[in-house]
């Protein structure tokens, strides 16, 4: 039996004791038995919800630590990203001032050559460029609509709405 399926088969266990005992033409030795027979069955079910629960969590553990795991060894590759990257520059920069500009040299493997490109140097701070030459990021500050929600501020109130919330906790 599947997890997600045992909820439908608690409840008809459940339809079954109370159809068992509202029936008052059964003798009562055949109502006990057959109400143990549930219980024993109701018994199991649970039994089985119960591993199935805790097997899930343990997956949950599992998959977190190889998660911690996965993510340490990211870190070190892109410590090591970083490092090749400024290994790879430098070689460049230093190549750019030994080379004279405009110099190309290749060979089987590699080759040097030069490109032009265009960039912009500013001349002032950004906040002090005229509004056509800046970007606005807007975003929703959640922390204080959080708060003012919590004080009561109805302005806040006809743009958000505090959502109670509870999560599950798997240690």
């Amino acid at each position: 039996m599947k997890l997600y399926q045992i909820p439908a088969v608690l409840e008809e266990i459940f339809q079954y004791i109370d159809s068992v005992l509202a029936d008052e033409s059964l003798p009562e030795n055949e109502k006990a038995g057959k109400l143990a027979t549930l219980k024993d069955q109701l018994n199991l079910v649970q039994m089985e919800r119960r591993q199935k629960c805790l097997w899930l969590s343990r997956q949950f553990l599992n998959l977190q630590a190889e998660r911690l795991a996965v993510n340490e060894q990211r870190q070190k590759f892109s410590e090591r990203v970083a490092r090749l990257d400024k290994q790879t520059e430098s070689i460049k920069n230093f190549l750019g001032v030994i080379l004279d500009a405009g110099e190309k040299m290749a060979d089987e493997v590699t080759q040097i050559s030069w490109r032009k490109s265009e960039g912009v140097i500013l001349r002032c701070d950004p906040e002090s460029l005229p509004a056509r030459f800046t970007r606005i990021k807007v975003e929703a500050s959640l922390t204080s609509l959080k708060e003012a929600l919590k004080a009561g501020d109805r302005e806040a109130a006809q743009v958000a709405v505090l959502e109670q919330r509870q999560t599950i906790a798997i240690k």
